[in-house]
This record gives structure tokens, sequence and C-alpha cells, in this order.
């Protein structure tokens, strides 16, 4: 039989065993590097908590739909009225055209991928965008602003003439008649140092006359053409005139009795009287006329013939070269 001292029981093994384990673990730890410890933060202080950083998911970006603004050039003279804008799209694309921030137009793209729009602009500066809308009408993309002079079709209007009278004439002070030209259906003002002397109306084939009373001395005489619908004007060349004084009637002076009865030319309180003339529905006053020798030689009442010229203030006191109106009878009306 084995002695006592050379068994090895079960519960030997087991501590050999945990030996073993315990000399591994030992074995292990002790080739661990040893991490230090943290400090602590002295009291009073939080410790900043750092967040972990989150890397963006990777996007790839989407591209922008095809858009060009190619027609007109920048170049190119613009007019106003109808003119196409045009370039590329995506098929199908809606596009919008702005002017001034304002819309011009909206197209949709070709199948093929082309886009136009007419519109019509009025003269001016003028800076154009081309926009691509989604179907809600949000801008996918843009071109670059292009922009333009739009120029005026219409021609400026053209100054009148003065043909009547000449540089070279001397008229007398008094009614003097001027003619010329201007362009059609225009108001024309005669004028000389701002005040205006006569006015007309220019016939259909261009042309104008008019009868202005001037005074003795040098004048600077100017036909001025107004548009009344567009409010331009034009002015003539100026025109310089030395006005002669009238003849003066030594048996009479200058200023006649205005409303006088007698109207005998041989009557002695009037002398050797001439007979005014008559021009385009008015009467020329000769010297020592009155209103009552001329309402007889027109054939009509003195009341008529005052009616008919408000601007006589005194009736008894008329000049030579007076421009009077004539009035209008009914039949002439008819």
């Amino acid at each position: 039989m084995e002695s006592k001292a050379q068994r090895w029981l079960p519960y030997d093994w087991f501590k050999l065993v945990v030996a073993i384990l315990l000399i591994l673990l030992l074995l292990v730890f002790w080739n661990r590097p040893v991490s230090p410890l943290p400090v602590a933060a002295p009291i009073g202080t939080s410790t900043p908590v750092v967040s972990p950083t989150l890397q963006p998911p990777s996007t790839t970006p989407v591209p922008l739909p095809r858009l060009t603004l190619d027609q007109p050039s920048p170049s190119d003279l613009l007019t106003e009225g109808a003119v196409t804008f045009a370039g590329l799209a995506d098929p199908g694309l809606t596009v919008e055209l702005s002017g001034n921030g304002s819309a011009l137009g909206s197209t949709t793209a070709s199948a093929t991928g082309e886009w136009s729009i007419t519109t019509d602009l009025t003269p001016g500066n003028l800076e154009v965008i081309a926009r691509a809308l989604d179907e809600s009408g949000a801008t996918l993309a843009e071109t670059e602003p292009l922009t333009w002079q739009v120029e005026s079709l219409a021609q400026p209007l053209q100054p009148p003439t003065i043909d009547s009278p000449s540089a070279d004439q001397a008229p007398t002070a008094g009614p003097v008649e001027f003619s010329g030209t201007a362009p059609a259906g225009t108001t024309i003002e005669l004028t000389d140092a701002s005040q205006t002397l006569a006015e007309t109306t220019a016939s259909d084939t261009g042309e104008w006359s008019l009868i202005a009373e001037l005074p003795a001395g040098d004048l600077t005489i100017i036909a001025q053409a107004i548009d009344i619908s567009s409010g331009e004007s034009a002015a003539s060349a100026p025109l310089a005139l030395h006005i002669d004084p009238a003849p003066s009637d030594t048996s009479t002076g200058n200023d006649n009795s205005g409303t006088g009865d007698s109207d005998t030319p041989g009557d002695s309180s009037l002398g050797n009287c001439g007979q005014g003339k008559i021009w385009r529905g008015t009467y020329i006053v000769a010297a020592c006329e009155n209103l009552t020798r001329i309402s007889r030689i027109l054939g009509i009442t003195l009341e008529e013939l005052l009616a008919a010229n408000p601007q006589i203030e005194n009736p008894d006191l008329i000049f030579p070269n007076q421009i009077l109106n004539i009035p209008v009878s009914d039949d002439e009306d008819d």
C-alpha cells in the first residue's frame, strides 16, 4: 500500500491549478503599462465635456440645370418695339425672362433644349436676366445679367423755317406777314425776346403764315414749332429784322377818332383819309379811320364790330395798322 505522504488528493491538484493561474495573471498585469490617474479638478470648477466630433455624411453635389441667354448679344443694337430673346435650357424646363426687375415673359424649353421669348421694349437702359424655375416657381438657375441701351425709333421734331420776310428786308412798323415751313399740324409761335407775337398751326402740307404786329426797332424773330401731343418743340434759326417806323399822317396824326360819325373822305374833320384792308378775316385800320366808318364799310353794326373785338378798351381810340376781327355772320357759319 502507498503511504499517505505519496498520494495526491484531488484537493492537492486543485491548489496546484489555482497557483498556476495566479502566476499567469501576475505576469500579465506585470507587463501592462499603468495609466496615470486623472487629476481631480479644483473645487468650484467644472470639468469641460468634450463632445464627440461627428463627420458629415459624404454627399454628391446636385448639378444645376443648363440655362443660357445667347441672343441678342450684348454688342447688338436694340431699338424700341418687338425683340426676341433666345437661348438653351434642359428640355421641359420653365424659363422666365425679366428686364429691370419686371417680368418680360416666360416659356418652356423645347425637346431640343431651345427657348425663345419675344417682348416689346421701350427706349432706355435695359438689364435682362433669364431664370430657370421649378414647378413651385422657385429659381433653380439664372444667367448673368446682360445690359443694352434701347434706342428710340422716333425722329426728332424738325425745326421750322422763316422764309418771309428775309433779313435784308426792312418792314414797316405795324402788321407784318410771316410765312415758312414746319412739321404738319404743329403749333407755330412767333416770338421776340421770349415775347409771343402771334401763333398759328402748320397746314397738312407743312406750310404756315401769320400776321404779327411789330414795333419799330431792331428785333430778333424766332419761330417755335410745338408738337402738342408729345410736348416736343424745335426752334428756327433766329431772324434779325430792322423795323422802320410807320409813316405818320401830317394832317391827322397817328391816332384816330374811334367812333366819330363823319366818314366821308373829303370831310374837313378827317382830312385825306385812306381805307383799311381786309386780310384773312381781319381788317387792318388805315390812318384816321374810326369804328363807325369801318362798321359801315364792312356792312355791320358798330355793336357787332365791338363784340368781335373785346380787346378794344376805348372805342373812341384806335390806331393806324391796328388789326380788327371781322365778325362772322350766321350765313357764313352755315
